[in-house]
């Protein structure tokens, strides 16, 4: 007999209860939010699903019930169908077109981790799954119909929209009629590792409820869960709005009632005050006592109480059943009696799981028909059955107490079993299975099961699965939570802790948790995997010397034990070490030998470290300005990373690949790039490489003059890695916040954004000075020097362009080299120096032609072409202005048609020519007729004379 069913007999007390409740219907208080907490099994469902039914004629209201247990609402759209259709589909006009709405502008939008889509309306199309009158389909993982840039708007935007839609709904409903909605295990909603999504909680807990308080006010809410609203103290408002009450164990008034609707013999209607006294009038322990003393009486026995009296001193929750479950198990048949006690040893359970543990394949399902009738067996969210926690507890303890050898004998079918199903193909439920695989493993092997925690965790590492980490790491402490763990299996743990912080952003406490372990270890490869991590986390927090040292050390022990994947991961470590250091030729020395080592010893065993030296051997490649490798060397750790179904690995092949396309100019297509990228780490829940994300992509933003986009990009990213005291980070974003108000203050013409770009571009300096890495201060240098160009301070122009220069030699990066350079030559056209213009301006085109810096090549020849102009040479400035926009049309359209119009606003400046354009367009003319010029630049010819004639008319 299930639970609710065995309670539900009546409806037993709660007055208090009930009153709240009555007050919050009748107005007689601002409360219209009545939270019902407390510790499990007493009695909070019940009394949901009585105000539910019963009350609900009472008052006449129109009531909702959605109870999170049941796993059924696992996105915003399913909760707020299952309340509309609870509700009755006639007032939701609103919501119900908003849904179809959007459903319209795409076959699927695929949403992670639901069994939900608002999906389509396509005409000829087949439906399935209709519920009431809006068009759904079953989701399927297909190809987005839509432009990748606009999936994440577009998701946005309409959880949003229907979310209003479905309030204003409410809202009006609630106008003519009292609406109460109830929900049920609250706490799933709030505690992520066993209940809903980030994203599902965050909608409920900002978005839904505070959108029920703000725009229909009248509608009643009640919340039940087993703790406190923590999140109702963020906002003074909700104190007033909130009622919190407590769900307390039945007082012996109540108990003795529900007692005697309970028992079937007035005999045993005698031991009402004993039951109570040790079951502290707990509803679950009621029932339990109940079922004991039924039980009994049916099998013609008899239970006195002595029998109780004698168990006095057990005073909680725990002890109580203990002495119940015992008594309960006393009673049982050999068969049931092993088949409970075994069902306790897996997390959850079915038939096949009690043939296989007692080796009876006749009574698999008549066991379990008889074990699901007992109130501490409830469905499984994962498979089959499970029992209560604290039952599950006291059957293990029971287990480890009696017969220790026997639990490693059922541990060990158990493991069986598990292996089985895992070497099935496309088994639904490979991850749980893993972590039972795990549990029972180290329940036989502890030597054994520390291996495969290890594996299993460096294995969710490399797609950076946290949620999974965790769960292991759960596990594993379950394992030995009532044995003495080995100095080793000690230190593993703790390790895997670390890591699990420092992936989660936790620095200062992985870092403090690394180095207490390090003191400590003799473990040689702990040792190693320690060090590499430090490594790691120094390169974060832009320490530079020390991560090479950390490195250096954790390659060392590496190569000592033969460990040729750590050997073949610290290569790659280093390799990202140095090229954050912008030693380049070093770090792809790295990369190289991490390849070469894998090829060695077998790629395919190393498929990870292959894809990671891949895609830094790309980057590389791409900071050198050799494109064609960089992207070949893209794809190759694209098509690794697929292979593996490495969600993190090919979010950070996207963040390249985006990069790699802001530096040709295909800026839409970089941000396409970034916004895959990014929805791949949010689901990842990984905050520093989020934050880098949206660093990189504010720089594409900025670059296409879209400053609210950047700043708002550049701003989360800030906040990021101010969180994580990632100084070396703040300080680049300080510098990309410095080159947009520059940018911006020159187009518009706003000395107050100079200004402002001096201040962070100084303060980018000063973080780089600090941690001495002035190496990386070519940009911001750069950026200073193009500040005081604008503001014709030439002298602090020339000094910052020069030392811009000097670092980028130093660290050989030729494209910073090349910006440098261009700059230069910018800042002696500007001061009339032609000769040292051509001196800078040469060498840049140099570099920028030979590395195919199309935008710095396009620069130089318009300022070549200034100059001629302004000089007398028509011919000679057209033929430099038509290089300009034949180089600049190669970098984008954009930056084409800006070079178009600065040629014209340039020639509109110079005072000879002013009355005689005729000259200029018959020079542009002739241009474009000789026959040397290939039909591109004859193009490019005819549309810069068609402009030039728009713009003065054809003389």
């Amino acid at each position: 007999m299930r639970y609710e069913e065995v309670i539900g007999l009546e409806f037993i007390g709660r007055d208090y209860e009930l009153a709240l409740f009555q007050k919050i219907i009748e107005k007689e208080t601002s409360e219209k939010l009545l939270v019902l907490y407390g510790i499990g099994g007493v009695g909070k469902s019940w009394l949901i699903r009585k105000l539910t039914s019963e009350f609900s004629k009472k008052w006449q209201t129109v009531t909702a019930h959605i109870d999170f247990s049941q796993g059924l609402y696992v996105d915003y759209l399913g909760i707020l169908l299952a309340l509309r259709n609870q509700l009755g589909s006639e007032p939701f006009v609103t919501f119900t077109a908003s849904v179809n709405d959007y459903s319209q502008q795409m076959r699927t939008i695929y949403l992670p981790d639901t069994r939900s889509s608002i999906s389509v309306n396509i005409a000829n199309s087949v439906f399935e799954g209709n519920v009431g009158d809006i068009v759904g389909v079953k989701l399927e993982n297909v190809q987005i119909m839509l432009p990748r840039e606009e999936l994440q708007r577009l998701r946005k935007e309409a959880q949003d929209k229907i979310t209003q839609a479905f309030l204003v709904d409410l809202g009006s409903l609630s106008n003519e009629k009292l609406v109460v909605l109830l929900f049920d295990t609250y706490e799933l909603v709030e505690d992520q590792e066993i209940g809903l999504s980030t994203d599902i909680g965050v909608w409920f807990r900002r978005s839904f409820i505070p959108g029920i308080r703000d725009i229909c006010p009248s509608v009643n809410i009640v919340i039940a869960g087993r703790r406190t609203l923590t999140w109702s103290l963020e906002d003074r408002e909700w104190l007033s709005w909130i009622k919190q009450h407590e769900v307390k164990s039945f007082s012996i008034s109540d108990a003795s009632v529900y007692c005697q609707r309970r028992l079937s013999t007035p005999k045993s209607l005698l031991l009402i005050d004993s039951i109570y006294k040790f079951t502290k009038g707990h509803p679950q322990c009621l029932s339990l006592a109940c079922d004991l003393i039924n039980e009994v009486e049916r099998q013609g026995g008899e239970v006195n109480e002595e029998d109780f009296q004698a168990q006095r001193r057990l005073l909680d929750e725990k002890l109580i059943s203990e002495f119940l479950m015992n008594s309960i198990l006393s009673r049982l048949s050999k068969e049931v009696y092993d088949a409970i006690l075994c069902c306790a040893v897996p997390h959850y359970f079915d038939a096949e799981t009690i043939r296989t543990i007692i080796s009876n394949g006749d009574l698999g399902h008549s066991l379990l028909d008889q074990i699901k009738r007992y109130s501490f067996v409830y469905p499984s969210t994962e498979a089959g059955w499970r029992y209560h926690e604290v039952i599950r507890m006291l059957l293990i303890a029971k287990w480890k107490r009696d017969d220790p050898s026997g639990l490693v004998a059922i541990h060990r079918k158990a493991l069986s079993l598990v292996e089985r199903r895992l070497a099935a193909p496309g088994h639904p439920l490979k991850r749980e299975l893993m972590l039972e695989r795990l549990y029972h493993l180290g329940n036989v092997d502890e030597e054994a099961a520390l291996l495969l925690f290890h594996e299993l965790c460096v294995d969710s590492d490399k797609s950076a699965d946290l949620t999974f980490i965790e769960r292991l790491i759960a596990i594993f402490r379950e394992i030995h939570e009532d044995s003495p763990l080995q100095v080793a299996t000690q230190n593993w743990l703790a390790y895997h802790k670390a890591r699990l912080q420092y992936l989660k952003g936790e620095w200062a406490a992985a870092e403090h948790e690394y180095l207490r372990l390090q003191d400590s270890c003799v473990d040689t490869v702990l040792w190693a995997c320690l060090a590499a991590d430090l490594g790691s986390l120094y390169q974060g927090l832009g320490r530079l010397d020390d991560a090479v040292y950390w490195l250096t050390k954790s390659l060392e022990k590496r190569e000592q034990v033969g460990d040729v994947a750590g050997i073949i991961a610290s290569l790659n470590e280093l390799g990202s070490a140095y090229r954050t250091k912008i030693n380049l030729k070093e770090a792809l020395n790295y990369y190289d030998r991490s390849r070469q080592l894998a090829v060695q010893h077998g790629e395919d065993r190393f498929i990870t470290e292959v894809a990671y030296s891949s895609l830094y051997s790309g980057v590389i490649h791409s900071g050198l300005g050799n494109y064609s490798e960089a992207l070949a060397s893209y794809d190759k750790a694209l098509m690794l990373f697929k292979r593996q179904g490495n969600q993190y690995g090919l979010a950070l092949v996207n963040k390249r690949l985006g990069w790699l396309a802001r530096l040709q100019g295909r800026f839409n297509e970089s941000i396409i790039y970034h916004q895959e990228a990014l929805k791949m780490m949010k689901e990842l829940h990984l905050p520093f490489p989020m934050a880098e994300l949206h660093h990189s992509l504010g720089t594409v933003y900025r670059l296409q003059a879209k400053w609210d986009l950047a700043i708002d990009s550049f701003q989360q990213a800030l906040k990021t890695f101010r969180d994580l005291d990632a100084k070396r980070h703040s300080g680049h974003v300080y510098t990309e916040i410095g080159a947009l108000l520059k940018d911006r203050g020159s187009l518009e013409n706003k000395h107050e954004y100079l200004l402002s770009a001096i201040e962070h571009l100084e303060q980018s300096i000063n973080i780089k000075r600090l941690l001495n890495q002035m190496r990386e201060a070519s940009a911001p240098l750069f950026y200073l020097g193009d500040v005081y160009i604008l503001l014709k301070q030439w002298d602090k122009a020339g000094e910052y362009l020069l030392e811009s220069l000097e670092v980028s030699r130093e660290i050989n990066v030729r494209i910073n080299e090349t910006r440098s350079l261009t700059g230069l030559c910018n800042l002696f056209y500007k001061t009339g120096n032609y000769s040292e213009m051509r001196v800078y301006g040469d060498q840049a085109l140099s570099i920028a032609m030979a590395d195919g810096y199309n935008h710095y090549t396009a620069e130089v020849y318009y300022i070549y072409g200034n100059v001629r102009l302004e000089g007398d040479d028509i011919s000679g400035a057209v033929r430099d202005y038509l290089y300009a926009l034949f180089y600049a049309l190669r970098y984008n359209r954009e930056y084409y048609l800006d070079i178009q119009s600065r040629i014209i606003s340039h020639y509109c400046q110079i005072d000879v020519f002013a009355k005689r354009p005729e000259i200029f367009f018959e020079a542009i003319l002739a241009a474009g007729q000789v026959d040397s010029l290939d039909v591109e630049m004859q193009q490019i010819a005819l549309e810069l004379r068609n402009m030039f004639n728009a713009h003065y008319g054809n003389k």
